[in-house]
């Protein structure tokens, strides 16, 4: 079975339909028994809307960014450092 951190590898493939046919099955899997992988797919679904959102023309139309997000953001970013 498809361990979380190799869940996280493979999701851009995934978002895109670009895995193969066993490894899409695997990751399905996977998140069928992970909560915590399908709340992180989640978040980095409403992350990438978000950053389009971002870059459109009207900023003003653009939702706000949850403060939980920029917090979790945050704190990733301190503890690479």
């Amino acid at each position: 079975m498809m361990t979380c951190r190799e869940m996280t590898e493979f999701l851009m493939d995934y978002l895109d339909g670009e895995l193969s046919p066993e490894v899409n099955a695997q990751f399905e899997e996977h998140i069928a028994k992970c909560g915590d992988c399908v709340r992180f797919i989640d978040t980095y679904k409403k992350t990438i809307q978000l950053g389009k959102a971002a870059m459109c023309d009207k900023p003003e139309t653009a939702p706000p960014v949850p403060e939980g997000l920029v917090h979790a953001i945050l704190k990733a970013k301190k503890s690479q450092s």
